[in-house]
């Protein structure tokens, strides 16, 4: 099957080494932020409702961790990194996630023209028979690698 990948207004030169970028644009971590300042708020102000003195140990045990795990699901939106290279593609969040090219077994690019600055692009990768992997990337270098590794079983002549 040949592509004419100009009909598709994409320049398809090879970037070489190594691309890496951020995560996810700069719309998600406004609304992330604007998101978790709400669930703040709103638990600031049942601060003064409540009855601080009637919650027990464990309650406030949890209401930390939650606020724990909550601030460092924002800190990494605002911190994680997409890289990808020629054997690798990794991405820093909660904890790495790492796979090799070879060993893709199927892959999807799920990227919406003109809607990228509210839905971050992302790649679905599955790697053998039970692993799934997805990918996001909010970088336009990291992006034009995803899209050249979904076309490399295609002819672009």
């Amino acid at each position: 099957m040949k592509i004419d990948l100009s009909d598709l207004g994409l320049s398809l030169e090879h970037v070489d080494g190594v691309a890496q970028g951020t995560t996810f644009t700069a719309l998600i971590k406004i609304l992330a932020t604007v998101l978790v300042a709400g669930i703040f708020f709103y638990g600031w102000r049942v601060c003064f409702i409540q009855d601080l003195d009637s919650i027990d140990v464990k309650s406030w045990t949890f209401i930390l961790m939650v606020a724990v795990v909550i601030g460092l699901c924002l800190a990494y939106i605002f911190l994680s990194q997409t890289r990808i290279d020629d054997q690798t593609i990794s991405q820093t969040w909660l904890w790495k996630k790492e796979i090799r090219i070879a060993e893709i077994t199927q892959l999807k690019l799920i990227y919406i023209p003109y809607l990228t600055w509210l839905i971050a692009p992302r790649l679905v990768v599955r790697v053998g028979g039970a692993g799934l992997y997805v990918f996001h990337a909010a970088d336009r270098v990291v992006l034009k690698k995803f899209f050249l590794l979904t076309l490399r079983g295609y002819s672009t002549e």
